[in-house]
């Protein structure tokens, strides 16, 4: 398989984890207690896959990766909200279809603005690492670059889906545990990013 294909291959799973987060991002789980959405389940996937396409194409190809990401969740988000403005058929309950796929417009608003910011942190700030360590040290830039973005990403989605609605140290609480979450994915895709680099230079 040439580096072409495997590209491909990478944004594809790019796109995928990026638009179920947005899918299973309406559930509101419990893990071990702590309560996030479940779209934390692919999300975190993004970032390795741009620090795979910063690491081994460009700086310019991951961007265009995000910008594309950025496209089609606006896509998504018009056909969805089409979907449930068409008029139900007289023997059909739309109401667990709309409980799904209407959006609140303030949660789709802070997702777009967390995800188009993040990522572009998240691509800039590994260029820019890489800048000073060359090809050494790839577990240092894509940790520091996913764990900083991460903290933008949580800190925009949750204050702005909740200011005003929740009490300010719940809101604390919820990118606090959120962030933390993220963190802990952040160290445990390291051993990944190397994986992945190993298979698109191979």
């Amino acid at each position: 398989m040439d580096k072409s294909k495997k590209l491909e291959i990478l944004k594809a799973l790019f796109y995928t984890c990026m638009i179920l987060a947005n899918v299973i991002a309406v559930k509101i789980g419990s893990f071990w207690g702590y309560v996030m959405t479940v779209g934390i389940l692919t999300y975190p996937i993004t970032y390795l896959m741009t620090d795979i396409i910063s690491e081994c194409w460009s700086k310019e190809e991951a961007r265009n990766t995000v910008i594309f990401g950025f496209v089609l969740s606006v896509i998504s988000v018009i056909v969805t909200q089409s979907a449930v403005l068409v008029p139900n058929a007289p023997f059909y309950d739309g109401s667990a279809f709309e409980a799904v796929f209407n959006f609140v417009p303030r949660v789709v608003l802070a997702s777009l603005m967390a995800y188009f910011v993040s990522q572009n942190i998240d691509v800039s700030l590994f260029h820019k690492i890489r800048s000073y360590t060359g090809k050494k040290h790839l577990w240092i830039r894509n940790n520091i670059s996913t764990m900083v973005s991460q903290l933008f990403d949580s800190f925009l989605f949750i204050s702005i889906a909740f200011y005003g609605i929740l009490p300010i140290d719940a809101i604390i609480t919820m990118i606090g545990v959120q962030y933390g979450f993220k963190f802990i994915i952040a160290i445990m895709d390291t051993p990944f990013i190397y994986l992945g680099r190993h298979w698109i230079e191979k």
